[in-house]
């Protein structure tokens, strides 16, 4: 199943970019921008497991999946930014009632 961005100018009014976004419907998952990329990370897919996928666009209508199975143990919950050029996952749960206190970073 597709999974879906939104775009709004003012926080306040949205709209749909995609309803079919490449990537399946996701929960938990963490969201960053780097270098003029959105970024969609880990997260749980469809039947709530968790994931170490890694999505990237441009302009929120298509999507590249960057990798399947990233360095980090798949997760959900997790905090993702943008800092010092790099994107960083902090902490998150592997499963249900196991959490992580690992940090991880990328260019």
């Amino acid at each position: 199943m597709a999974g879906l961005t939104f775009k709004s100018s003012d926080g306040i009014t949205w709209t749909a970019a995609t309803t079919a976004a490449q990537f399946g419907k996701h929960s938990g998952q963490t969201s960053a921008v780097l270098n003029n990329n959105m970024w969609v990370i880990g997260g749980l897919n469809d039947n709530l497991d968790p994931t170490n996928e890694v999505w990237s666009s441009t302009d929120g209508l298509n999507w590249t999946q960057v990798t399947t199975n990233t360095t980090f143990t798949a997760r959900c919950s997790h905090a993702g930014m943008f800092f010092n050029n790099k994107l960083w996952v902090i902490a998150g749960q592997t499963g249900p009632g196991t959490d992580t206190n690992d940090v991880w970073s990328s260019q």
